[in-house]
């Protein structure tokens, strides 16, 4: 009796070491920026209405795992404050058939003290490839999540052919780098344990 109480005393703890929570997007308090470079100047679009959920395991402020991470962007609210390059955007990403953008979550490829990155499916403009993300995350006194870091994405690989304006003197880059600032907020935070 004392051996099976030692070898549970052992393995009980940790056993319950690891909560998995589910979080959502919280939109208002995260960031979607999309920058690229022109012929001319450098530029920047916000993405405005987005939303993201995930599944996290967690030890205390440690991020041990994720599963079913998913995100989703509606390509018509891209804005730069420029009404021609908004325009220029929409059509280049063909956003009346392609209303969403989508990341789909596949496998978990690193997780560190303060840092993760996950490799998945990034959908864009009708063509989905493969991709990893990389990110830095904190973990607030609320138990929020706040991942930060920078997607560098070839538009030629989605078959988007970077917008040209002002007769063609105005030519944008293929490449581009979307910088994120996720704030992930428990779902349900009353059975956070």
């Amino acid at each position: 009796m004392k051996v099976l109480r030692f070898f549970l005393i052992l393995i009980l703890p940790s056993s319950f070491a690891f909560a998995q929570e589910s979080y959502q997007v919280v939109p208002e308090e995260s960031s979607l920026i999309i920058k690229g470079t022109s012929s001319l100047h450098d530029w920047e679009s916000t993405v405005e209405d987005f939303s993201g959920s995930g599944i996290f395991f967690m030890n205390g402020s440690l991020v041990e795992g994720v599963e079913n991470l998913g995100f989703s962007a509606v390509t018509e609210s891209i804005k730069s404050g420029k009404r021609v390059m908004d325009k220029k955007t929409r059509g280049a990403l063909d956003s009346k058939n392609y209303p969403q953008i989508e990341f789909v979550f596949s496998s978990i490829a690193q997780v560190g003290e303060d840092s993760l990155e996950v490799a998945g499916t990034l959908s864009l403009a009708g063509v989905t490839n493969e991709i990893t993300v990389a990110g830095a995350y904190q973990v607030g006194e609320d138990g929020s999540i706040i991942i930060s870091g920078l997607v560098p994405i070839n538009m030629e690989d989605y078959g988007v052919k970077p917008p040209t304006a002002m007769v063609g003197t105005l030519k944008t880059g293929k490449d581009v780098e979307v910088e994120y600032q996720m704030r992930f907020q428990l779902t349900n935070p009353s059975t956070n344990q």
